[in-house]
């Protein structure tokens, strides 16, 4: 719904108001993709839908060599199924697709997890993969310093609870610990990864030996 926030209340638009000690807004962003309409496919945020390689369809003209990076595409990838690019790091790393498109290289980069990063009230975050933050379930991975501020939060599937400990992460939200994010960047590489909870929420334990045989 929509709501505006005064000073450390949030009014929703039913007038609920909620108190918190901090508000943090994020309204996220539609890219500018109007105009193109109807003659470029779109996806229902606006972004311009690619193949792999960063190419836009064009039905009208089949021959048509049309490409799109960056915040204005949504790329399709064979491990996480499609990839926004609504943030920098894929707009670092998706030129290289397009270039060797271009260039007629076509041999595909090696593929890095979709990451956001930001620092928020002094605190350095980080998220790998592509959560569902509505179905998956969030368990907190404590700091392995009991005065620390580093933590670490697994968004779990759900769906295969009769797995026991061994359940699918599909994204690794980690907060000022670098080495943790090094790890989850390199677990997610290769899309949703299964992992042993009981050892991944183990702060004496490193995340990348939590990974199932």
């Amino acid at each position: 719904s929509k709501w505006q926030v005064n000073i450390t209340d949030a009014k929703l638009s039913g007038e609920q108001v909620l108190t918190a000690d901090i508000v943090i807004t994020a309204v996220g962003a539609r890219p500018a993709t109007g105009w193109l309409a109807p003659s470029l496919p779109r996806s229902r945020t606006g972004a311009l839908r690619t193949d792999q390689w960063g190419r836009i369809p064009v039905p009208e003209f089949p021959d048509a060599q049309v490409y799109a990076v960056g915040d204005c595409a949504e790329r399709a990838d064979a491990v996480f199924t499609t990839v926004p690019g609504g943030h920098w790091n894929t707009a670092l790393a998706d030129p290289d697709r397009v270039a060797a498109a271009i260039t007629g290289t076509f041999e595909l980069p090696r593929a890095q997890a979709p990451q956001i990063f930001s620092t928020q009230l002094g605190h350095e975050l980080n998220l790998f993969g592509l959560p569902n933050v509505t179905t998956d379930q969030v368990l907190t991975r404590p700091s392995a310093d009991p005065d620390g501020e580093d933590w670490v939060g697994l968004y779990v599937a759900p769906g295969d609870q009769d797995a026991g400990d061994i359940r699918t992460v599909t994204g690794i939200f980690t907060v000022d610990s670098p080495r943790l994010a090094s790890q989850a960047r390199k677990l997610m590489s290769n899309g949703p990864v299964r992992l042993d909870l009981v050892k991944a929420l183990d702060p004496s334990v490193p995340l990348r030996s939590a990974v199932a045989p």
